[in-house]
């Protein structure tokens, strides 16, 4: 994880400077210590974070955040100036020896350097406004499900599930945890239901948090489950031992702090009007490098058939890998993807790697057994927001078919 972080920005940020000074020969003083100067200091701030800090911003003052934000916010345009210009020299020049005898050639240069400052310019505005606008920008999806396995007692529940807070990307604008608190709890929540990743590197994220995140509270409580990066798996220089101490500080935080019920692969009853549904929440069950370790015989057993089952599972491809086949939940909630924070018209590159990447999906053959996957509130490696907007999910259960 460390070094393909680290070659992933030193690519991002090092190579269009390279690539500029390179190529445009006039701009080259200006390159120098406009492009480069940014590219070099944001691949020092990552390495001394990924180095000296194990990864964790934590312990670092909110100022840093800041300058992250400064340096990717000067860097990411020049990265789309450059792979912009590159493809579009390859196309034209290609036109251009094709064209040659016909005087066609200097003219589409200068196109090719416009264009590309244009493309450079939209991806600067869209930086600006998912790193200032997109946190904030918190969006409420409301969700109808119905069952004829759903007991009348349930009919008109109201759950809300949150996911993915990564409460380090809240640092340099705290006031949004107020709004999302305050956001959830104007929907008058019968059950909370949060599907993982509290923090991104380490326990220590959570601590000037915990007042706002105590205001989370319903009738039938808070239920949560554990993502793939509350494992500590992304700190750098930690041993096994510590990886245990941290998870069990996480595991204390969550149940004796919050007094939230986390599911670690176990089950809870719901019981309301003399009717009774399961809420089941598994450990992250991922693909590589993820970590795997869900029990879904655990959680879920030696519970009988024609009961209403709901699972909080935070990897999404759980649900085709092993939920499907090897229970009869007809729920599953998830999160883990953020949609990749970036959504342009309803199109994100994370259709590519995750197949239920967002929203309500049906199983193939039996559409009452569905997967609801929310694109979460926070932000990894930067809060970044742009289309996939931070998301709260209010979904109502009905008895009956509709």
């Amino acid at each position: 994880m460390f070094w393909r972080t680290l070659l992933f920005v030193l690519f991002v940020a090092l190579v269009p400077s390279l690539y500029l000074f390179l190529t445009h020969r006039r701009l080259r003083r200006v390159v120098g210590w406009c492009l480069t100067l940014p590219s070099v200091l944001l691949s020092i701030v990552f390495v001394c974070l990924l180095t000296v800090h194990g990864g964790s911003p934590s312990g670092l003052p909110v100022l840093f955040t800041y300058v992250v934000n400064v340096l990717v916010v000067l860097t990411f345009p020049a990265f789309a100036y450059v792979v912009l210009h590159g493809v579009l020299c390859v196309v034209c020049g290609v036109f251009v020896g094709i064209w040659r005898r016909k005087g066609v050639c200097g003219w589409m240069w200068v196109v090719v350097r416009w264009v590309s400052a244009v493309g450079a310019a939209v991806v600067l505005c869209g930086v600006v406004v998912g790193m200032t606008v997109g946190p904030r920008r918190i969006v409420v999806d409301r969700v109808e499900v119905y069952n004829s396995l759903i007991p009348k007692g349930f009919d008109g529940f109201r759950m809300v599930q949150i996911s993915d807070l990564h409460l380090s990307s809240f640092r340099s604008h705290p006031g949004t945890l107020d709004c999302i608190v305050d956001r959830v709890m104007s929907l008058n929540p019968d059950v909370i239901l949060f599907t993982g990743d509290l923090v991104t590197i380490d326990v220590g994220e959570s601590e000037p948090f915990l007042g706002v995140l105590g205001g989370l509270r319903a009738e039938y409580g808070v239920y949560s489950i554990l993502g793939n990066h509350d494992y500590n798996t992304y700190a750098m220089g930690l041993d096994s031992v510590e990886r245990v101490r941290h998870l069990e500080r996480l595991i204390d935080v969550e149940r004796e702090v919050l007094g939230w019920v986390l599911l670690l692969n176990e089950r809870v009853l719901l019981e309301r009007g003399g009717d009774t549904i399961v809420v089941a929440g598994v450990e992250n069950d991922g693909r590589p490098p993820f970590p795997s370790l869900a029990d879904l015989d655990a959680a879920l057993g030696d519970l009988p058939g024609g009961m209403y089952k709901i699972l909080l599972t935070h990897d999404p491809s759980h649900w085709r890998r092993a939920v499907l086949g090897d229970t009869d939940v007809m729920l599953t909630l998830s999160g883990h993807t953020h949609d990749m924070q970036l959504s342009v018209l309803g199109w994100s590159l994370s259709k590519y790697f995750y197949p239920e990447h967002r929203g309500l999906y049906r199983a193939e053959g039996d559409e009452g057994r569905l997967l609801y996957v929310n694109t979460g509130l926070g932000g990894t490696p930067v809060p970044f927001r742009l289309g996939a907007w931070p998301q709260v999910s209010l979904i109502t259960l009905h008895s009956g078919c509709r």
